[in-house]
């Protein structure tokens, strides 16, 4: 009889702990399966990382490109959240509101150079990308460009027309600027009197001062 008992308490005992092993192993299995789930969910992502900053009208991008380098790109929605236009391979843009239906794009370039795009919310419209922008107003873009005459010698462009479209009430001036100066590579002064009319003061490659009321079409 006590024999009995002694092996029937033994069973009992083996039978306990076999059961706290088993727990042991069941529980942590159970923990860590969600984790290594989240886990792969999040280092497969394709967004993640993608976009670089975002504002009312626009989503900036970025990715990597040659050499590590940082490559950007937005996307602009007009004022019923419809895309109006996406840029790639752009510097990282900076925006402007010059009012509530019009936004302004600058990115930069090399050598002091700067790329700005308008774009008109309301209406859907954008404009191509111009250098170096001296002056906007009254729906009009003003900037420098160059003109070749041979393969050394360029002179000077003052170019003014639609910010939208480059071809309407265009205009060209032709100007001695002085050059061969970095800070003089714009015009002393430039201002749109009117819609009509450009007053532009500039110093030329004889250092003189020449002050213009200007035309347009």
């Amino acid at each position: 009889m006590i024999r009995a008992l002694k092996l029937l308490i033994c069973m009992l005992v083996i039978i306990l702990i076999f059961g706290a092993c088993a727990n042991e192993v069941i529980l942590p299995s159970k923990l860590t399966e969600p984790e290594q789930t989240t886990s792969e969910i999040q280092t497969t992502n394709p967004l993640i990382g993608s976009v670089f900053s975002e504002g009312p009208n626009w989503i900036v991008t970025v990715r990597e490109g040659p050499a590590g380098t940082l490559t950007y790109g937005y996307i602009i929605f007009d004022d019923e959240g419809n895309e109006l236009v996406d840029i790639q391979d752009s510097g990282a843009p900076g925006f402007t509101f010059i009012n509530e239906n019009l936004l302004r794009a600058d990115s930069p370039g090399g050598n002091a150079m700067g790329f700005t795009r308008f774009f008109d919310l309301e209406h859907g419209l954008y404009s191509p990308e111009y250098t170096n922008v001296l002056l906007f107003d009254y729906g009009l873009v003003i900037y420098r460009d160059w003109r070749h005459e041979t393969d050394n010698v360029f002179y000077d462009m003052l170019i003014v027309h639609d910010m939208f479209d480059p071809e309407y009430n265009r205009n060209e001036f032709q100007r001695d600027f002085r050059t061969g100066v970095f800070d003089d590579v714009v015009p002393h002064e430039l201002r749109l009197i009117d819609e009509n009319t450009l007053f532009m003061a500039y110093y030329n490659n004889q250092n003189e001062l020449v002050e213009e009321r200007l035309k347009l079409r």
